[in-house]
C-alpha cells in the first residue's frame, strides 16, 4: 500500500479546463472558471475533455488540469494527465462523482482560492494492457498493440451478440480456470467503485495496489472475484466465434479474435488527484454517494 504525503501548500500557476461536451452547465462554468483565473493572474485555457488529439500537444505545460463533468470525464482527462504525472482537481456535474472532489458550488464560490490552500496528492495504482495476437506471421499477422493503460479497468467481454464468450485466465503462468459467461474485468482500486462493484466486486481502499479479477455472469465456472498482489500478471485468452471487445476505461475499444491474449499487469505509472478533504473521508464519501444513487 503506498504511503501518500501530508497536506502541503502548493503552487498552481498553469490550469487546464476541461468539460463534458454535451453538458451546456459544465461548459458555462469551465467559462466561468476560466475568467475567474485569469483574474487572479493565473494561466488557464479551456477545452473540450473530447478533443484528445488536440489537447495532447498541450497538457504538458500544466500544473494542474480540472475536470468538469462526471466519472467519465475523469477518465478522459486522467489519461490525458497520465503520460506527464500532472495532478488532476474533478468538479462533479453528474450524479455520482466518485473521483470527483468538488462540487460545482464551492468550485464557483472557492476557487482559485482554494488552490493555496493546502492540499494533497492521492496517487491511484492504474493498470497495462497489451494484446498479443493469435495470427502474427504471415500476410494476415498483425503486431502486438499495447500498452495501453486504465485507470479504472480492462474488460474483455461480448460484443453485440448475447452468446457465452470462453476466457482461459491464467495467472502468473499458471492456469486458473476458463471463464465461461459474458466476460471478465480486471480492475484497479479505483475502479473496484465501478463495474467490478456493478459485478459483485469488493471495494479497495484507493491506497492499495491490489487489483481485482472479476468474471461477469460466470456460467458453469468459478465467479467468485479474487483480489491479486500487484506483482501479478494476468493473462486472458479468448476463444469464440463471434465478436469479442477489450475495453479500457471505456474510452478504448479493440475487436479480439480467436486466440487472440490480452496480457494485464499494474502500471508504472500512477494518476494523482488534488485533494483537500481528509485522507480519511473515502468510505463515508463512497456511502453518501451510493445512497444518493437509491
Amino acid at each position: 500500500m503506498a504511503e501518500t504525503p501530508g497536506p502541503q501548500a502548493r503552487n498552481f500557476q498553469r490550469v487546464g479546463l476541461f468539460y463534458h461536451p454535451k453538458s451546456a452547465a459544465a461548459q458555462d462554468l469551465a467559462r466561468e472558471l476560466e475568467r475567474n483565473f485569469a483574474r487572479a493572474n493565473l494561466d488557464a485555457w479551456t477545452r473540450s475533455a473530447w478533443d484528445d488529439d488536440e489537447t495532447l500537444q498541450h497538457v504538458g505545460d500544466r500544473d494542474l488540469l480540472l475536470s468538469i463533468g462526471g466519472d467519465g470525464t475523469v477518465l478522459r482527462v486522467a489519461h490525458l494527465a497520465l503520460q506527464d504525472g500532472i495532478p488532476i482537481l474533478g468538479i462533479n456535474m453528474g450524479k455520482v462523482g466518485f473521483m470527483n472532489e468538488l462540487s460545482a458550488q464551492v468550485a464557483r464560490e472557492k476557487l482559485p482560492g482554494l488552490l493555496c490552500q493546502k492540499s494533497w496528492l492521492d496517487d491511484r495504482t492504474t493498470l497495462q494492457a497489451q494484446i498479443t495476437p493469435s495470427v502474427t506471421e504471415g500476410p494476415e499477422g498483425q503486431r502486438p498493440l499495447g500498452p495501453l493503460f486504465a485507470l479504472n479497468d480492462v474488460v474483455v467481454a461480448r460484443g453485440r451478440v448475447a452468446r457465452v464468450v470462453r476466457i482461459q485466465a491464467r495467472i502468473d503462468g499458471d492456469l486458473f480456470t476458463t471463464y465461461k459467461g459474458d466476460g471478465v474485468i480486471v480492475a484497479s482500486a479505483t475502479g473496484s467503485t465501478s463495474y467490478s462493484m456493478a459485478a459483485g466486486g469488493p471495494i479497495l481502499s484507493p491506497l492499495s495496489r491490489e487489483f481485482i479479477l472479476n468474471p461477469i455472469t460466470s456460467h458453469l465456472t468459478i465467479s467468485n472475484p479474487l483480489v491479486l498482489p500487484p506483482t501479478t500478471v494476468i493473462e486472458l485468452t479468448v476463444s469464440t466465434d463471434h465478436e469479442v471487445i477489450m475495453s479500457v476505461d471505456g474510452q478504448i475499444e479493440r475487436v479480439l479474435q480467436d486466440g487472440d491474449k490480452v496480457s494485464v499487469t499494474v502500471g508504472p505509472k500512477k494518476s494523482l488527484f488534488l485533494r483537500f478533504q481528509p485522507q480519511g473521508r473515502f468510505y463515508s464519501t463512497v456511502t453518501q454517494r451510493l445512497t444518493r444513487m437509491e
